[in-house]
């Protein structure tokens, strides 16, 4: 879903919603010198279900002014993976990782564009652009992983493990 809102000629606001919910399957993979030898590889019971859920928020406010252009940008993305993974190949599944990641990321951008200007004794002309970006990051995985018979008895192990990333750019160029 998108929509532009001009309240003036020189203003123009913009804002975007896409919402995604995927299943999805992947290939089994497993690492054994029987794989390297060429020799076949059973999957049985090899499962890899997983779910994708993100939304992603757009929003962008532009002015034109007599000197150039100024912009902001604000992107928001929330996503979530679940999934579970037979981990060693067997009938009925013997070991099984469940794997969940949640990650939201917000981005800030503001920019501003040069309109043409003419430089001074017949040189021709320049434009610049410059900026800063601002990204923020929170990314969790949460991981169990589960052995349904360890030495007579089940066993798991959980992970948990999250990582807060803040960055920021200022950029330009002349032309």
């Amino acid at each position: 879903i998108s929509a532009r809102y001009t309240p003036t000629e020189k203003l123009t606001v913009d804002a975007s919603v896409q919402y995604d919910n995927t299943g999805f399957d992947g290939q089994g993979v497993a690492f054994s010198e029987s794989v390297l030898a060429g020799d076949p590889v059973s999957l049985v019971g090899f499962i890899e279900e997983n779910r994708l859920q993100r939304l992603n928020l757009v929003g962008q406010i532009e002015y034109e002014s007599a000197f150039g252009t100024f912009r902001s940008t604000t992107a928001f993305v929330d996503s979530q993976v679940d999934g579970a993974q037979d981990f060693d190949f067997t009938e009925p599944d013997g070991a099984v990782i469940i794997p969940n990641t949640f990650q939201d990321t917000l981005d800030q951008e503001f920019r501003f564009e040069s309109r043409s200007f003419d430089a001074p004794s017949g040189l021709g002309s320049f434009d610049f652009d410059t900026g800063l970006l601002l990204s923020f990051n929170d990314a969790t995985l949460f991981s169990i992983f589960e052995v349904a018979d360890f030495g007579g008895a089940p066993a798991s192990n959980v992970t948990d493990f999250n990582l807060d990333i803040f960055s920021f750019s200022v950029f330009g160029s002349l032309r």
